[in-house]
């Protein structure tokens, strides 16, 4: 879904890009809680979103003692990285890795920002629905 309600970018942009650097110990330690054993010596993103997008949806991890680790990436994760989103490439350094990355939260459905930006052009809220849920259908709810 593209968003052309927030400066004719893709709703994946907003909120802008954004590095993380993290060394390997950091890595290690950010990322035991999810057990990681030893120190993690490899990071990669797996797998991408399985509709097509950028997002980062399984990250492979490698430790210290050969460990290999596939973590499907949730907001958990992000967290425990200190990433803004799972719009994020890798690049390697000598002691760990910098995530480079864009925009905010998981890249799915609807954006509050383009939400928002459409209600100002005039759009109504049923219009704003059908925008990010396509042949959805409102009605009322019966009474109790």
């Amino acid at each position: 879904l593209r968003c052309v309600y927030y400066e004719n970018e893709p709703y994946t942009t907003y909120g802008g890009e954004w590095d993380a650097a993290r060394s390997w110990t950091q890595l290690s330690e950010r990322l035991g809680k999810y057990t990681v054993t030893g120190t993690v010596t490899d990071i990669t993103v797996a797998e991408r979103d399985p509709h097509g997008g950028s997002y980062a949806y399984v990250l492979r991890i490698t430790d210290s003692g050969d460990n290999v680790y596939d973590l499907y990436y949730a907001s958990s994760i992000a967290s425990s990285l200190g990433v803004r989103s799972g719009n994020f490439t890798i690049e390697y350094t000598d002691t760990g890795v910098i995530l480079h990355g864009k925009g905010n939260g998981h890249g799915v459905g609807y954006s509050q920002v383009g939400g928002n930006a459409m209600g100002c052009d005039g759009y109504s809220f049923d219009e704003i629905l059908a925008f990010y849920y396509p042949g959805t259908e409102i009605d009322t709810a019966p009474a109790k």
